[in-house]
């Protein structure tokens, strides 16, 4: 009896001395990082390499690396201020030209809007009395006036603008049509005639330039343009005959203007 004993523990200690030398099976927790293999052996990584996990929220807002820039491009304002001259066909002088240009900006290269524009031009008739010389060499000239005139031009007009975007200087043209108003007004101050009046009709101008940057959003327009406007007129009241007469002028005529433009 005793030997059937000894043997069971010894039977035992074998089985347990085998399942000791067997290769371990190891449990791994799905916390754990991934086994890197490394030829025909497994390589875990290294005890003292730091473990954490990252969650980093998917912006909504921002789109992705791939996003097409030009999807759902918000169209931007561009303005433009400008000053120049304005020759009107016929024995006028040339006029000083102000003005002011706004609208939207539907492509870099496409602007619509509109624009205003104030033309001034004066003039006098003087006659020469007499000059004398004055105190310290100066000389002292008396005259009288005999005429005064004046015409203000203001054309009122929608745009189309085409080119003029770069980062070096670029060319551009347009187009533009609405109506114009021209007041003329003149005094004869040896027969005391006086006159004052208003014209308005269609008109139209058409400009070509070139553009250059001035900073990111700031640029330097220099442009030739013509201004059409042929048929400027009124109705006026014969006294004598009672009858109405159309009065008309021609006010078209070349110019020349330079601005500055910026968008935002």
């Amino acid at each position: 009896m005793k030997y059937h004993i000894v043997a069971c523990i010894v039977l035992l200690g074998l089985s347990a001395a085998g399942i000791s030398a067997a290769s371990p099976v190891t449990q791994v927790s799905p916390l754990a990082l991934p086994i890197v293999v490394a030829g025909d052996e497994f390589a875990p990584p290294p005890p003292d390499q730091p473990r954490e996990v990252r969650y980093r929220p998917r912006r909504w807002g921002r789109p992705p690396d791939d996003y097409p820039q030009s999807y759902g491009r918000r169209p931007q304002s561009f303005s433009q201020l400008h000053i120049g001259i304005q020759d009107v066909d016929g024995s006028e002088h040339p006029g000083v030209v102000v003005g002011f240009r706004g609208g939207l900006a539907v492509d870099p290269n496409v602007q619509i809007g509109g624009q205003v524009e104030w033309r001034h031009r004066g003039n006098s008739d003087t006659q020469v009395l007499s000059e004398s010389a004055g105190p310290g060499g100066t000389s002292i000239t008396v005259q009288r006036d005999l005429a005064r005139s004046s015409s203000d031009l203001i054309p009122v007009m929608g745009l189309i603008q085409i080119g003029g975007s770069g980062a070096t200087a670029m060319p551009y043209f347009g187009l533009a049509g609405g109506v114009e108003i021209l007041h003329l007004s003149a005094e004869d101050f040896t027969t005391g005639e006086q006159f004052d009046g208003n014209f308005a009709g269609f008109g139209w101008q058409g400009w070509a330039g070139v553009s250059m940057p001035l900073s990111g959003q700031a640029r330097v327009n220099v442009e030739a343009f013509y201004n059409g406007a042929t048929d400027l007129s009124r109705d006026v009241d014969d006294p004598t005959t009672g009858e109405t007469l159309r009065e008309s002028v021609d006010m078209s005529g070349a110019g020349a203007r330079v601005g500055l433009a910026w968008g935002f």
